[in-house]
């Protein structure tokens, strides 16, 4: 089997890019949140809500927020006790979960805001 090869160098190069995709990803899924509640009152959202799925929603919600901040927070322990490539891998595992979470967390709010325009 053959891996990627990372030069010790560029670990601090990496965890720089990953504190930065978690810090900004944070703020995309804050803007989700905010478009979430803009449409709470349409027909659309009250039928979602009312047939329980706005509970996952949230949890997928949250949980996407935690592991983008872990990220940044493993990114930042990182730098400053430098473990070097265990960090490394146990970032990028976490990294990978960030972006299961932001894929799905954007299909739910693309197919939600589709039936808020074909409801209206």
């Amino acid at each position: 089997m053959s891996f990627i090869a990372v030069k010790s160098d560029s670990v601090k190069e990496i965890m720089t890019m990953l504190s930065s995709f978690s810090i900004t990803m944070t703020g995309f899924v804050a803007a989700i949140g905010a478009y979430i509640i803009s449409i709470s009152h349409k027909v659309s959202f009250v039928k979602w809500k009312v047939n329980g799925y706005i509970r996952p929603f949230y949890h997928l919600y949250g949980m996407c927020i935690v592991f983008l901040l872990l990220t940044f927070v493993l990114c930042v322990a990182n730098s400053m006790i430098s473990i070097g490539f265990v960090m490394l891998k146990l970032t990028l595992s976490v990294f990978i979960v960030n972006l299961i979470h932001i894929a799905l967390l954007t299909l739910v709010v693309i197919g939600q805001s589709r039936s808020a325009e074909d409801i209206n």
